[in-house]
């Protein structure tokens, strides 16, 4: 398993070109930022609901920014809802 995870760290690949402006993706909308708790995800509405990526009204430029901000929002979503999962085990919460 080290050996496959190792070699498919180490492959790299050369960008041969852009496509066109017709192909270009971007996304908008959303849930507002101001409707989450930003440290933990967490639905200001909706308690025990938690949100990241594009669920969120967040635009990022081209680049791979919008899939660190998938990446962040969710480690930090999941993470939350975990910890909290695990502190209010048993109870069940209500929207």
């Amino acid at each position: 398993m080290k050996k496959m995870t190792a070699g498919i760290k180490s492959q790299k690949f050369e960008v041969s070109g852009l496509s066109s402006f017709e192909n270009a993706q971007v996304t908008s909308g959303g849930i507002p930022l101001s409707e989450v708790t930003v440290q933990t995800m967490e639905s200001k509405i909706c308690s025990g609901l938690y949100m990241a990526g594009e669920l969120l009204h967040v635009n990022g430029d081209c680049g791979g920014y919008n899939l660190h901000w998938a990446w962040a929002t969710g480690l930090c979503a999941g993470s939350s809802a975990a910890k909290s999962g695990c502190e209010g085990l048993g109870e069940r919460k209500q929207c």
